[in-house]
């Protein structure tokens, strides 16, 4: 698959995922929400916010203009899309649960940072 095809589906299935999201919302009780209603918004999130911020971060690095190939810049952006969106919906399931403070916040943002430099040291070293 040419990264071209690659970013055309990821744009549309992030437009899927969006709609299925606001479908979830719009639908389904989950404020008072049963185990099924809350982890369909979470999942539907996180694949938003993942395709989202892949694609905004493919086409930030082609701007920005670092020397790699296409495929890389994908898995660079795929990578860090996927952290950030984890990191935004564990910190959205720790804000309802009450459990979110800025210790907590900071703590999670370190362990996701560790992950992303062990990508980084991996990566270099190939």
């Amino acid at each position: 698959m040419t990264v071209r095809k690659f970013l055309i589906a990821i744009f549309f299935l992030t437009i899927v995922a969006w709609a299925l999201w606001w479908l979830v919302i719009s639908k389904l009780e989950t404020f008072s929400a049963a185990w099924l209603s809350l982890s369909l918004f979470y999942l539907t999130f996180f694949i938003s916010l993942a395709g989202s911020f892949t694609l905004v971060g493919y086409f930030a690095r082609a701007l920005a203009g670092y020397n790699e190939g296409g495929r890389e810049r994908i898995a660079v952006a795929g990578r860090q899309a996927l952290l950030l969106s984890l990191l935004i919906n564990i910190s959205l399931g720790l804000q309802s649960q009450s459990k979110l403070s800025w210790l907590s916040f900071l703590i999670l943002i370190a362990l996701l940072s560790v992950m992303e430099f062990f990508f980084l040291a991996k990566q270099r070293s190939y």
